[in-house]
């Protein structure tokens, strides 16, 4: 899942959690009686289906265009970890954790193949642990897990159900032989493009050598996230830093495939502060530039201004602005 839709699942996700299963708008229970499907609001690109344990933890899958991974919701935050494992009585599944901010929302960065999904359908309970701590244990015996699984995928085919409308439109997933083709807005200067996707808008400009440096504003534009597409392969790494005039952020480096690496964090103030000012950009994984950008003269300032407000939801030559919720 690329950045500008992992974002739009964090804010989904976050909000469902926050307000219980049963407040989503755009959601039903199951026949059950235990899980919460539904794409949550009219404007989600991904659907959910939630399953609150007794111990207060929260299951749920998410699924995007038919593919499934999975999230655990904890109401204190958690001690984040490198090792992660899902496990039923006859199957497990090992992946990597990641977490948002706050640290009460835990994400696979794996799909759930088609041997997971099988093995959970046939569980009568599920444990989730990282390094060794369990995170999550629910008993899925009686709770209709086998339907739920299969009416979130066919909601975020865009299916409707009792689970009611699936996503609008789901998205289409551009690769060298199924191109969607659809230009982003150039700025006046010739050199970024800018438009909204869904909650969040993302600003890209190109850089030598192909690849591109990306911005991305959630939250209303008040959350920013640095991420970069690559015309290769990024050569994997595990401590990267950020680098602006005078500004350094440490960070986790994060990939979707071997083209495209992101921070595990949003910008924080000074960050944020920094960029805006910034009149070049460095990123480096354990000591190795993967990117330098020289900012100024690209008509960045304007782009940045352009950025927030198309993340508060506003119109201008980017187009429409983010769909607020």
């Amino acid at each position: 899942m690329r950045l500008d839709q992992s974002l739009a699942a964090v804010l989904a996700i976050s909000s469902l959690f926050a307000a219980g299963p049963a407040a989503a708008d755009e959601s039903a229970l199951n026949k059950e009686g235990f899980w919460t499907v539904g794409r949550g609001h009219a404007e989600s690109e991904i659907c959910m289906a939630s399953l609150p344990t007794k111990a207060g933890t929260m299951l749920l899958f998410q699924a995007l265009s038919g593919q499934v991974s999975f999230v655990v919701g904890t109401k204190a935050p958690m001690r984040r970890g490198k090792a992660g494992v899902l496990r039923t009585e006859a199957y497990s599944f090992e992946f990597q954790p990641d977490y948002n901010d706050a640290r009460d929302l835990m994400f696979s960065q794996e799909n759930l193949d088609a041997r997971a999904q099988a093995a959970l359908k046939l569980a009568n309970g599920v444990v989730v642990g990282v390094d060794g701590r369990e995170l999550l244990s629910a008993d899925l015996q009686g709770t209709g897990i086998e339907n739920a699984l299969e009416a979130v995928i066919a909601c975020s085919k865009g299916e409707a159900g009792w689970w009611g409308p699936g996503v609008a439109a789901p998205p289409v997933v551009a690769t060298k032989e199924n191109d969607p083709g659809t230009e982003r807005p150039l700025h006046k200067d010739g050199l970024w493009t800018l438009a909204a996707d869904g909650e969040a808008c993302s600003a890209a400009v190109p850089i030598e050598g192909g690849g591109a440096l990306i911005l991305i504003a959630g939250n209303g534009g008040r959350d920013i996230m640095v991420a970069a597409g690559a015309a290769t392969t990024f050569k994997r790494g595990r401590k990267g830093r950020l680098e602006t005039d005078g500004y350094r952020l440490d960070f986790k480096p994060m990939y979707d495939g071997d083209d495209y690496l992101q921070l595990d964090r949003f910008l924080d103030s000074d960050g944020f502060l920094a960029l805006r000012r910034a009149t070049s950009l460095r990123i480096t994984i354990d000591g190795r530039e993967d990117l330098n950008v020289a900012l100024e003269g690209s008509g960045f300032p304007d782009v940045f201004a352009s950025l927030q407000a198309c993340g508060r939801g506003e119109k201008g030559w980017w187009g429409e602005g983010a769909a607020l919720p």
